[in-house]
C-alpha cells in the first residue's frame, strides 16, 4: 500500500494542482463541447469524454512506464527521476508565465494534434456517448506541459503497471475542475487563469521539482540509496 501510495498521490496532487493550467488551456474547449450538449445528456456526456481522456492518459502511461523501465536499466543515473525533476520546474515557470521548455514542447506536439484535430471534428456536435469516447481519448493526445511532466513523472515509475497507475491519478486529479467547468462554473475558468493563482501553484511546482533534483543528486553521491530505490521500484 506504501508503495502504491509513493506512486499515484503525487501524480493526482500534480493534476489536482495543475488544474489551473487544465482550465486555462482546455477550459474553454470544456465548456464548448458541454454546450453542444443536450441538457438532459450533458452531465452523461461530459463524465464519459473526461472518464476516456484519462483512459487515452492510462495508455500513455502504461507505454512510457515500459520504455522508462528499459532505460533504468541501461545506466545507473537516475536519469528519468531527474528529468521529471527538471519538468517540474519547468511546468512552475511555465505557469508564472516565464519561458519554459514546455513552450518549445507543446508546439511540436501541436503538429501532432493538428494532424488529430480533424478526427476529432468528425464525432461533433456532441449528442451520444459513442461521440463522447473517441473524442475523450483524442483529447488525451492535446499538446499540453501539464502532461508531458506527468509522463516525466510515469517513466521514471519503474514500469508498465506503475506509469499506467500514475497517470490515472494524474487524469483524476485534473477531473475535478474540468468536470465541474464543463457543466457549472465557466467563472472557474477566470479564476483560474488570473496570474496571481498561476504564479502560486507555479512557485510549488518549482519547490516540489528542486526537492526532485535534492533527491537525484542524494542517490548520486550515495549510490547505495540509489539502488534501493531501484530495487523499490521494480518490486
Amino acid at each position: 500500500m506504501t508503495e502504491l501510495t509513493v506512486v499515484w498521490l503525487p501524480a493526482f496532487m500534480m493534476g489536482l494542482l495543475g488544474s489551473s493550467h487544465c482550465l486555462g488551456m482546455c477550459g474553454g474547449l470544456t465548456v464548448a463541447l458541454s454546450s453542444g450538449c443536450e441538457p438532459q445528456k450533458q452531465a452523461l456526456l461530459s463524465l464519459v469524454y473526461q472518464l476516456f481522456r484519462i483512459v487515452s492518459y492510462a495508455i500513455l502511461g502504461t507505454i512510457v512506464g515500459s520504455l522508462g523501465a528499459v532505460i533504468t536499466r541501461w545506466t545507473d543515473f537516475p536519469i528519468l527521476l531527474f528529468l521529471a525533476g527538471f519538468l517540474l520546474i519547468m511546468m512552475g515557470l511555465y505557469l508564472m508565465g516565464q519561458w519554459s521548455l514546455l513552450t518549445y514542447l507543446e508546439k511540436q506536439g501541436g503538429r501532432l494534434w493538428k494532424i488529430l484535430q480533424p478526427l476529432q471534428k468528425r464525432f461533433l456536435p456532441l449528442r451520444r456517448v459513442s461521440q463522447a469516447i473517441p473524442i475523450g481519448l483524442l483529447w488525451g493526445l492535446l499538446p499540453c506541459g501539464l502532461v508531458y511532466s506527468a509522463l516525466a513523472m510515469a517513466a521514471a515509475s519503474g514500469g508498465a503497471a506503475q506509469g499506467t497507475v500514475t497517470m490515472l491519478a494524474f487524469g483524476l486529479g485534473t477531473l475535478p475542475a474540468l468536470y465541474v467547468t464543463g457543466l457549472f462554473a465557466k467563472q472557474l475558468i477566470h479564476f483560474f487563469r488570473r496570474q496571481v493563482v498561476r504564479s502560486l501553484i507555479g512557485v510549488i511546482f518549482i519547490l516540489w521539482g528542486s526537492f526532485q533534483l535534492y533527491n537525484v543528486s542524494s542517490m548520486i553521491t550515495n549510490p547505495a540509496g540509489q539502488h534501493t530505490h531501484q530495487h523499490h521500484q521494480t518490486q
